[in-house]
């Protein structure tokens, strides 16, 4: 008999271990931010529960602040810098169910 694979995540500060008995849901893209200030990201799915979003930056520059999740629900997210430019790139990741 054989048996499912288990996914294991590294714990959170507020969970001390995770496992799934199924794959998990994923939704990722890409977003340029051409201006200051906050951005909503529409997953374009919909988790069943609030999933764990990564947020990654990529300029040709030096990056002088960091993103800063400020919202994440089970259909989008929100984020802020001060960092815009018109080639600034911030690439993310959710992973849930």
């Amino acid at each position: 008999m054989s048996q499912k694979p288990v996914l294991r995540f590294a714990p959170s500060p507020t969970q001390t271990s995770s496992s799934v008995d199924k794959a998990p849901k994923m939704a990722w893209g890409s977003v340029i931010k051409d201006a200051e200030g906050e951005v909503t990201v529409e997953f374009g799915v919909e988790f069943a529960a609030t999933p764990t979003v990564v947020l990654t930056s990529c300029w040709t520059s030096a990056v002088h602040h960091v993103e800063t999740l400020l919202s994440i629900t089970t259909t989008n997210f929100r984020f802020s810098s001060k960092n815009c430019a018109a080639d600034y790139r911030v690439n993310w990741i959710a992973i849930g169910q």
